[in-house]
């Protein structure tokens, strides 16, 4: 009985650990494999058994304080007990899952239905954004113009061509969202959610939200998520959307009406846990607000110089901060708040 117990305390912590693995999961839009459901189905099965072993062999050992045992009965437990633990070492085995606990996450990349791209004009601006979804200098792209121009049909084809490719090169997942004029960030994080397959419950606020968003798109890395028709500027951050950089390969292209839109003025990364700020932001021309409050583990910021239109830095709370304090940061020249 003592040689059963020690598998099992193995074979529960084998258990606990899977279950722990499969929880994270979940979080981040998964769910566990049939072949690990099953397993975890027979461990439970399992721990019935043996606790009915153990509880046999107790009440045989308490039966008359030990004095008359029944050695018939104690054979047919050791014998069972011998065969458990022959089925819990099974157990133990199967349980390595070399493939993964979770089944392969949804990639999002079903084709939308696209119109023929005609016209020369046409098919050299699909040629120019996809240069810029490819290339590596832009990680944010806006794609502006006046309803029906043929916003939405380029975008469209672009997500099939990369999409449908037999093994993209480009991008591991593809995300397509209509955001349209009377969404907000609530409702926007349930359509990202819907499309990512992300449990969202009832009563999740904007941050149970953002911190699941952020954690189903981190997990599948390198990502193309295309916001189409957007009326108003959302902060990536507070939606729960990954800032696109080169580190993480990711894009995140919007289509709009509104010129205004395209042009990132406010980036909000407070109280994230970036270590640097990527070389893309001095690239947004038109930023106005960097807010990186109580961004403990920031080390590093790249020059800020060609931000001419940047009025609030906030780097409160930051090393950063009481470096530039101290005069000893070290960092290219940055512009003060204006």
């Amino acid at each position: 009985m003592e040689a059963l117990e020690i598998r099992m305390r193995e074979l529960i912590a084998k258990n606990d650990d899977i279950m722990r693995r499969v929880e994270c999961a979940k979080l981040q839009g998964g769910s566990a494999s049939n072949e690990v459901t099953n397993w975890l189905q027979e461990v439970e099965s399992m721990k019935q058994k043996v606790s009915d072993t153990q509880r046999n062999f107790a009440e045989q050992k308490n039966c008359w304080k030990g004095r008359f045992p029944n050695y018939y009965r104690r054979r047919k437990i050791s014998k069972k007990s011998s065969i458990l633990i022959g089925q819990v070492d099974d157990l133990i085995t199967k349980g390595k899952f070399e493939n993964g606990v979770v089944e392969p996450l949804p990639l999002a990349s079903n084709a939308l239905p696209r119109m023929p791209i005609v016209g020369k004009t046409t098919k050299l601006t699909k040629r120019e954004i996809l240069n810029c979804i490819l290339g590596m200098k832009k990680k944010i792209i806006g794609v502006h113009g006046m309803g029906g121009v043929g916003k939405t049909t380029i975008m469209r084809n672009i997500h099939n061509d990369l999409s449908q490719q037999s093994e993209s090169k480009h991008f591991d997942c593809f995300i397509w969202i209509i955001v349209s004029n009377d969404v907000d960030v609530n409702k926007l994080q349930r359509k990202i959610a819907k499309e990512l397959t992300i449990d969202m419950e009832e009563d999740d606020d904007e941050d149970g939200a953002t911190r699941k968003i952020f954690n189903a798109l981190k997990w599948r890395k390198k990502f193309l998520l295309i916001l189409d028709d957007m009326w108003k500027q959302f902060d990536l951050v507070e939606v729960g959307i990954p800032i696109p950089s080169e580190e993480n390969g990711c894009k995140v292209v919007l289509t709009t009406r509104d010129k205004g839109i395209c042009s990132l003025r406010v980036l909000n990364l407070s109280s994230t846990n970036i270590k640097s700020l990527p070389n893309s932001v001095s690239n947004l021309k038109n930023l106005r607000a960097l807010i990186l409050k109580w961004c403990r583990d920031l080390e590093e910021v790249p020059s800020l110089e060609k931000l001419e239109e940047l009025r609030v830095l906030d780097l409160s709370g930051t090393k950063i901060r009481a470096a530039i304090r101290s005069g000893s940061n070290g960092l290219s020249p940055m512009p003060s708040p204006r």
